[in-house]
């Protein structure tokens, strides 16, 4: 012991003379002393000075509380090595304080060395003491660790022991611990598992096979492991079959088991899989034009065959690439428009794109995106609508349209069409001209107000259309600047209910039939 140690000794002697000897050859030893009289001195010196590191005390310390009372009393509040030194070698008096602490018994006159060495192997004590509990609390500490997540598992857990006849065959296993899901599990509580064995709890373990399993993983060491394992038994007097994941270790003469039920995560596995299969299907034989692409990347990651039919690809041409390396949007501005609709809105509808074949010919389809997760992948789900046999119909369509109405603007005939109501919905150039009120109804009212010149059996003048129907009739009017007009018309009934009025202008006609009348009369 050098004095660099700086350990500090309290020293309890009621003995001033004693005291002084023993406080001198401690110090000569390197130690700090500090001295009590008496039991409660040296009660109240250890609470005030908590750096004292052993006690020395004296059995007798005259009247009132003796050192073993005093050491209890201290030891009770304070972890601290305390070593008696008394004159008295009585086995009662030695086994007395045995009961209060195990650091050691020195008897006064023994020697400087015998209570230096005391003292050296009251510390190597305390020290291997301490170390042991702290190992102590560590292990207890895992054990809570431990306990408190298996018992928070959501698996099933439990800890068994080898029952073995008198050959040492194993016959059964017993149940050593079961965690909280296995209690909910077996529908038991602990207390009605623990200690008793497996077959009386669960029969079915050896005609299920798992017995046999079980002692392999004792004797041999081996892991066994086992997937969608189907188990039928009698759970708290309710037969109930289900699918495990079982896996077992050996332990000692015994093994752990870890096992949970899979039943509803099988079924769910199996209805999804029966979806994918579906969806599948539907994707790949779907008359749609169907393509997945990786959100991320952009690239391809399954397509139809409507798409391969659709562009001239082959899947091994598409997949893994993306639209711009098969140059699929030869507009940029068509992906531009589908890609700000999907950041947009999450989705993308009826977008008119245009596409290019592997031939390179041009395809118009109305385009399509819906944002999908596949796999735990972020995807679009594309789709389009091949229209480039409707375009090129519309566009051959509106040729022809304009085709006619180049023709009806320049004949010489005025030319009107009625819906089934009577209105008009629609004239060529030369009724403009002549009548100048296109498209308001109130050239059918001019119609309706004009004079008749030749009125059929006295039909109603205002609703000439059906007066004019099927012949051609004559009908007196004004232009739009207020000059008159004779006009002769003809109705033509189509087959959805409207009507095709056809008017000639017949007013120089008319003023040179008057003329002529008018000539004869006067001769």
């Amino acid at each position: 012991m050098t004095p660099a140690d700086h350990k500090t000794i309290l020293l309890v002697e009621d003995n001033g003379i004693i005291a002084l000897e023993q406080k001198k050859i401690l110090q000569k030893h390197g130690f700090n002393v500090l001295s009590a009289q008496n039991g409660p001195e040296a009660i109240l010196i250890i609470d005030t000075f908590p750096e004292i590191h052993l006690i020395l005390m004296d059995i007798n310390l005259g009247g009132g509380m003796d050192g073993t009372e005093a050491a209890r009393r201290i030891l009770d509040r304070h972890d601290l090595p305390l070593l008696f030194l008394s004159s008295h070698t009585e086995q009662e008096v030695i086994e007395n304080t045995e009961q209060i602490t195990s650091y050691g018994y020195v008897v006064k006159n023994s020697g400087e060395r015998v209570l230096i060495a005391s003292i050296k192997m009251a510390f190597k004590l305390f020290e291997a003491r301490t170390v042991a509990k702290e190992r102590e609390k560590a292990l207890q500490q895992s054990e809570h660790r431990f306990r408190t997540s298996v018992e928070n598992m959501l698996d099933c857990y439990g800890i068994y022991s080898a029952v073995r006849d008198g050959d040492g065959l194993i016959i059964d296993f017993r149940v050593e611990y079961v965690n909280r899901a296995a209690c909910e599990n077996n529908r038991m509580a602990p207390e009605d598992q623990i200690g008793r064995n497996v077959s009386e709890l669960f029969p079915a373990h050896k005609t299920a096979g798992l017995f046999r399993d079980y002692c392999n993983v004792v004797e041999n060491g081996t892991i066994l492991k086992k997937e969608s394992h189907e188990y039928v038994d009698v759970f708290a007097g309710t037969l109930r079959a289900g699918l495990y994941d079982i896996q077992a270790v050996k332990l000692g003469d015994g093994f752990v088991l870890s096992w949970r039920d899979v039943t509803t995560r099988k079924k769910a596995e199996e209805l999804l899989k029966e979806s994918e299969e579906k969806f599948s299907r539907a994707f790949h034989h779907s008359p749609t034009v169907f393509a997945i692409n990786s959100s991320k990347s952009e690239r391809f990651i399954d397509v139809n065959l409507q798409f391969l039919e659709m562009t001239g690809y082959t899947r091994e041409e598409v997949i893994g690439k993306t639209t711009g390396e098969i140059g699929l949007f030869p507009i940029p501005e068509d992906k531009n428009s589908v890609m700000k609709k999907i950041q947009d809105n999450g989705a993308a509808r009826g977008v008119e794109v245009h596409l290019k074949r592997k031939d390179g010919k041009m395809i118009s389809g109305l385009f399509g995106a819906q944002r999908v997760t596949i796999g735990g992948e972020e995807c679009w789900l594309t789709m389009m609508e091949n229209i480039t046999d409707r375009k090129q119909i519309e566009n051959e369509l509106r040729k022809r349209t304009d085709e006619l109405q180049a023709i009806l603007d320049n004949i010489p005939v005025m030319i009107a069409r009625f819906d089934q109501n009577g209105h008009i919905r629609w004239v060529n150039r030369l009724w403009e001209q002549t009548l100048g009120r296109f498209p308001d109804e109130n050239c059918l009212n001019a119609l309706a107000g004009a004079d008749h010149q030749d009125n059929h059996e006295g039909q109603n003048a205002a609703d000439p259309m059906d007066t004019f129907s099927g012949m051609w009739r004559s009908l007196k009017t004004r232009a739009c600047d207020g000059r008159p007009l004779y006009l002769s018309w003809k109705k033509v009934p189509l087959s959805d209910g409207s009507t095709i009025a056809i008017g000639i202008d017949s007013t120089d006609h008319k003023l040179v039939e008057d003329i002529l009348k008018d000539l004869l009369v006067d001769r």
